[in-house]
């Protein structure tokens, strides 16, 4: 039993030699140590990150349904809907590059992205329909790789609907 345990000490000492070394030289494959989360090749989360992060807020008062849409580098759209109860949150980690998005149709931009829903959170509730957000964010312009954006449904005094949609950007570099 002493001799299994003083062999797995040894051996471990003479992977974590082999890994680190004294001289900072790895045995290891440089891609097989990225994968483990060590390693240069590792992007640093936020900053140098391949990904953004798109985050829906519902802030309205009550459930929401809604649409989110993106353009990836080759031109496809890709596109999220869900339904939000009361002060829910949907997020998703998208990879870049990403050309633009939207809070709702990013080939239409006149199309609203969010429906206030009248009932208890059933798709079948009468709804309210949230004035379009209107604008498409552009990589490069509005955001970056490894940024994280918020689109945020919230109630409006000054919008018809009495609801608006609000884009907030955390940019990863500051």
């Amino acid at each position: 039993m002493m001799r299994t345990t003083r062999t797995c000490w040894l051996l471990g000492a003479a992977v974590l030699m082999a890994t680190v070394g004294c001289t900072g030289v790895s045995f290891f494959n440089p891609d097989f140590l990225s994968a483990l989360g060590v390693g240069a090749g590792v992007a640093q989360l936020p900053g140098d990150s391949p990904a953004i992060v798109i985050r829906i807020e519902n802030s309205s008062g009550r459930p929401i349904v809604f649409e989110l849409s993106w353009r990836d580098e080759m031109g496809r759209v890709e596109r999220r809907d869900g339904v939000l109860g009361i002060v829910e949150t949907f997020g998703e980690v998208v990879v870049c590059p990403v050309q633009d998005l939207t809070l709702g149709d990013v080939t239409d931009r006149e199309q609203p992205g969010a429906y206030v829903l009248l009932g208890d959170g059933q798709v079948t509730d009468p709804f309210i329909e949230v004035e379009a957000f209107g604008i498409i964010l552009q990589d490069e312009v509005n955001f970056n790789c490894g940024d994280v954006i918020t689109f945020e449904v919230t109630s409006s005094g000054t919008s018809p609907s009495g609801y608006q949609v609000l884009a907030r950007i955390s940019r990863a570099n500051s």
